[in-house]
């Protein structure tokens, strides 16, 4: 955010007005009816300039886009079809998923990604993005898809020759009544790889949908897991068995960071579902992909609470008088709000979409806010608890959970 005397934007249909001052004031505006007010009461001498986000890969950003949506009696699939058109994204409904049954649905401001979360905790159903893919699916499959996606990757790349089989990312359209055993049987066929047991895939024909340039594992992932099926490569590299989807799953990287056992020490509190030592000076993690990422956001996203850097040197900073503070008076679905905090303070916001419908919160839920001169933490609290959530945080990277 530029520092300036005065400056004006518009964003859509509303208008912010943003204004900064010597004192480094800045007051949020908009015809929603919020004000939102910082105040830098101290200012941290030496203090290093707050450094982008970590980057992110383009895939994937498009559910970051925020969207309104209202159903009104509306069967699933042609609104999710409809949904994600304008969107340029692609929804695959899980097979076993009523595709006709009559959706009353509404939601606003929110991003896709979220408004997809919303919607998946209202039909009980689970939540699971990859690239520009989103899946919708039961909640024990979706919770798991993109690690075991990720597994099946690895193992492929490590077959002989495996890698040199593969087209690499290409894209694919499934006509209209297409039968999965057959899409499975031609996507193995592509990778050079034949299927020891097709008929574990029963007969059934699909409505017609184009996916965005993905491996060709990655498409027999999304038909093997709408019959609670995987599959794995036999010893010689040359053919896959389907086999039932595990109960549990889990990748194993490394991370480089300046002190492993801190950091270890500071990550495994946040990640419960992940394994997280120290082994030979690195960051070892053993978790779900999800996990991963967050871990890497983490340890490149800098100091918490005043504290050591676990992913490098601590940052030199001397304080003035005074501290930050904070006054937010405000009523918002909470993911939107989270949306333009996230802006606004140079925080990197992820949700536990998995977790958050599973426990029935939704960040569609509208919270009522009104705090004064508030810390940073603070702010974030009264913002999520009237919703029934919380966050765990790691420098700039902020999880959002449910409320145990």
């Amino acid at each position: 955010m530029e520092m300036a005397t005065k400056h004006r934007r518009r964003l859509g249909k509303g208008r912010r007005e943003l204004a900064f001052s010597a004192g480094v004031l800045a007051v949020l505006w908009c015809t929603w009816g919020a004000l939102l007010l910082f105040r830098a009461c101290g200012v941290a001498d030496g203090a290093e300039p707050k450094g982008a986000s970590p980057p992110r890969s383009s895939a994937g950003r498009r559910f970051d886009a925020p969207v309104g949506v209202t159903w009104s009696n509306l069967p699933l699939r042609p609104a999710l079809m409809r949904l994600a058109e304008a969107n340029h994204v692609t929804i695959v409904l899980d097979r076993r998923v009523d595709p006709d049954q009559k959706v009353e649905f509404s939601a606003q401001g929110n991003s896709l990604g979220g408004t997809l979360s919303t919607l998946a905790a209202r039909l009980k159903l689970g939540l699971s993005r990859v690239g520009d893919v989103a899946y919708l699916g039961p909640a024990a499959e979706a919770e798991r898809l993109r690690t075991v996606m990720e597994l099946r990757r690895d193992e492929f790349a490590a077959l002989e020759g495996g890698g040199k089989k593969s087209a690499g990312r290409i894209g694919a359209n499934w006509p209209a009544f297409s039968r999965p055993r057959e899409l499975f049987v031609a996507a193995a066929q592509e990778a050079g790889l034949k299927v020891e047991n097709p008929e574990a895939i029963e007969h059934d024909l699909w409505p017609e949908i184009a996916l965005p340039p993905m491996l060709e594992v990655d498409r027999m992932s999304l038909i093997a897991v709408q019959f609670g099926l995987t599959f794995q490569f036999d010893l010689e590299g040359k053919g896959v068995r389907l086999v039932p989807w595990p109960e549990t799953a889990a990748v194993s990287r490394f991370h480089k960071t300046a002190n492993a056992a801190m950091s270890a020490a500071r990550l495994q509190p946040l990640f419960p579902r992940s394994e997280i030592t120290a082994e030979s000076g690195r960051l070892s993690v053993v978790g779900p992909v999800e996990d991963q990422e967050l871990v890497a956001e983490a340890l490149a996203g800098g100091t918490t609470g005043g504290g050591s850097n676990p992913g490098g040197a601590s940052r030199k900073t001397t304080a003035k008088e005074g501290r930050k503070v904070y006054r937010l008076q405000i009523a918002m679905p909470v993911g939107r709000l989270l949306r333009e905090l996230g802006t606004r303070l140079d925080l990197t916001i992820r949700t536990d979409d998995a977790a958050i419908a599973a426990a029935g919160k939704s960040l569609e839920t509208e919270v009522r806010v009104d705090v004064k001169d508030v810390s940073e933490d603070e702010l974030l609290k009264a913002t999520l608890e009237p919703a029934g959530l919380t966050y765990q945080r790691q420098g700039k990277v902020l999880l959002v959970q449910p409320q145990k």
